[in-house]
């Protein structure tokens, strides 16, 4: 009879040895009454953000405990807001990653974890930060601007930037070069991982201008050169973007 219990207590340690494995691609260190669906790899664009929609669902027969969600690992220029952040199974959260101007692109290893208290789970995921590939839209807005020509420098005048349709991250600067409104609108390209832009050479009322510039979150300067039939000007404008 002494035998036997021994059998059944050795099955029963054995029952909770196999609870303790892996059974959604996660390391689980203590037995769990709920699983994490919807994990998958992340990319995001440097300056940028995405969010991942995760399931904290709750496993067949087992009690209901509340569950915290939190992420390790990530670079330092890289932040997350998980919302919400805890709840009760079943509940759908989501994890927006927004990686900064100074992120790097590669790929790091993170870990999002999932805590009750009866243990947690720990998903191994990788995190892919890439150059950016659009940024038209982030630059888009009205200005105000300053023009500097040679030692002249002239009066404030609203300028408008917006994307040109069906031209990747080619932008029209209405009423550039002393607000003459769309008599006076410029092209520009932009270069989005160095946040630089060209002016290619084009005509504005009886001038042919052409130069270069960079941009910031909500300023714009630009370089560049005004020529006539009788002289040739140096000038710098420095838009703001109005709040």
């Amino acid at each position: 009879m002494r035998k036997a219990y021994l059998l059944i207590a050795l099955a029963c340690a054995s029952l909770a040895a196999c609870e303790r494995k892996n059974t959604n691609d996660a390391s689980v260190t203590l037995p769990s009454a709920y699983v994490l669906n919807g994990v998958t790899d992340v990319t995001v664009e440097r300056d940028s953000m995405v969010t991942v929609n995760i399931m904290v669902d709750q496993q067949p027969g087992r009690a209901q405990e509340n569950v915290t969600l939190s992420v390790t690992g990530l670079p330092s220029t890289v932040t997350t807001k998980i919302t919400p952040e805890s709840g009760t199974p079943n509940y759908h959260s989501e994890i927006t990653f927004k990686a900064s101007d100074a992120a790097v692109p590669g790929s790091y290893p993170i870990k999002i974890v999932a805590t009750s208290a009866t243990g947690s789970r720990t998903y191994d995921v990788n995190l892919h930060i890439v150059p950016i590939t659009e940024c038209a839209s982030k630059v888009m807005g009205e200005y105000t601007a300053i023009d500097k020509c040679d030692t002249t420098t002239g009066t404030e005048y609203p300028v408008m930037v917006s994307p040109v349709f069906n031209k990747q991250n080619r932008v029209i600067l209405s009423g550039f070069f002393g607000g003459g409104g769309s008599s006076s609108s410029v092209t520009a390209n932009l270069e989005c991982n160095g946040k630089t832009l060209t002016m290619p050479k084009q005509n504005i009322m009886f001038y042919e201008i052409s130069g270069n510039g960079s941009y910031k979150k909500d300023t714009i300067t630009v370089n560049y050169t005004v020529m006539s039939t009788f002289d040739t000007v140096m000038c710098t404008t420095q838009l703001v973007r109005k709040p």
